[in-house]
């Protein structure tokens, strides 16, 4: 009850208004939260403005487009790690244009946040705290605001949830059938593209640069969140969006594993890059019967798989169906194209959970200009593949 009192408040923090820029926005507030900092750490809380039609993970692959930052002091003193009971801090962004924006909050209680979801130092890590404006505490659907110059939208509260309980989804390649690991030398590498069967495996990352725990540590594994989802309500997990997978029993699921072009056969940069998306397909624990040739069988859903509960897994078995969709200049999916149509290339592999947190490969960890001995070849991997 004394969170809803909170959010039904209406704080006025200083703020420099529009009336001083004319031509734009300011939105302000305030961020309200159960404090879930270690003790003696008071914790950094970042509010993230984004445009409501290129929206961030889970929902899509947009980088917010301003920040505010709240500093560990304005919490005050009863915001200092180890505290428990709800605290609040202003914020506020001055100087956006006109537009839709969803806004959505970080608790950084560990200090080593990044907002761009290409660094791979980026996104939520175990024990942050994410929020959004909702439209109520209740229902917790993201509420978009519409502003247009001089605008100053005031008492904006954003509620920040529960710590997460796990790192970000790293990982590594495991078994793959039909396709090859992926070298220097393309040549001498190519996959055809087509269905396959792979598998990925959670990893902890030991790193100067960044730390995630080992999948099987106590507190804060690395791990990925299995959800079959059930939007509708109806207490079955929806079917999945792809009709040929939905037909089989295949159900709509978390993590999101998706494939992106992000080289052509030689290496460079290619013209037009594409998405796809791959299944997760717990039919086999081993790969002595090609899952994704078998499609007389049925889907099976893990025994743990609840509909909008998560449970974690350190391995994920997967298939490829050879499916993508260009994506255009302004970030725009066309139409589906498979096989021949897909062009050959070097595809990226992100792994996105339901809490928005990913990990995608080939990332800046397997560097070995940056890096030298400390580079993790693993973080290097990609899938290599040919034209049909």
């Amino acid at each position: 009850m004394t969170m809803l009192l909170l959010l039904s408040c209406v704080y006025e923090p200083p703020v420099v208004g529009s009336a001083d820029y004319p031509e734009t926005v300011t939105l302000s507030g305030d961020v309200v939260l159960y404090n879930g900092a270690p003790e003696g750490v008071a914790p950094v809380g970042h509010v993230l403005v984004y445009a409501a039609d290129d929206l961030p993970p889970p929902s899509g692959f947009g980088s917010p487009i301003d920040l505010a930052t709240i500093s560990p002091d304005a919490w005050g003193t009863a915001g200092t790690g180890g505290v428990e009971g709800v605290v609040s801090a202003p914020w506020s962004i001055t100087g956006l244009p006109d537009g839709d924006y969803v806004l959505s909050a970080l608790i950084d209680n560990d200090n080593d946040f990044s907002p761009f979801f290409t660094d791979f130092s980026a996104g939520a890590t175990c024990g942050d705290q994410l929020g959004a404006f909702v439209a109520s505490a209740s229902s917790q659907a993201v509420l978009p605001v519409t502003v247009a110059a001089p605008d100053h939208l005031d008492g904006i509260s954003i509620l920040a949830g529960d710590a997460l309980p796990f790192e970000r989804p790293g990982f590594t390649l495991g078994q793959m059938a039909g396709a090859t690991m992926p070298q220097k030398d393309l040549e001498k590498n190519l996959l055809t593209i087509g269905t396959f069967e792979w598998e990925l495996v959670s990893t902890g990352i030991d790193h100067p640069h960044l730390t995630l725990n080992d999948p099987l540590a106590n507190d804060c594994p690395t791990r990925f969140t299995v959800m079959t989802v059930d939007a509708d309500g109806d207490g079955v997990a929806d079917p999945h969006a792809l009709e040929a997978a939905a037909a089989l029993g295949a159900v709509t699921m978390w993590p999101r594993v998706l494939l992106k072009l992000v080289a052509d056969e030689n290496g460079d940069e290619p013209e037009q890059s594409y998405l796809s998306e791959a299944l997760i397909d717990f039919r086999a624990d081993d790969f002595q019967i090609p899952r994704a040739l078998a499609y007389g069988s049925d889907w099976v859903i893990p025994s743990e798989a609840t509909p909008n509960v998560p449970y974690s897994t350190s391995s994920l078995p997967l298939v490829w169906t050879g499916k993508g969709v260009p994506i255009a200049a302004d970030g725009s999916l066309g139409e589906e194209v498979s096989g021949g149509d897909l062009p050959a290339g070097v595809w990226s592999i992100i792994v996105m959970n339901h809490t928005g947190q990913l990990w995608s490969t080939p990332n800046g960890l397997s560097s070995e200009e940056l890096w030298g001995s400390d580079a993790i070849a693993s973080q290097g991997v990609a899938i290599v593949s040919a034209g049909e």
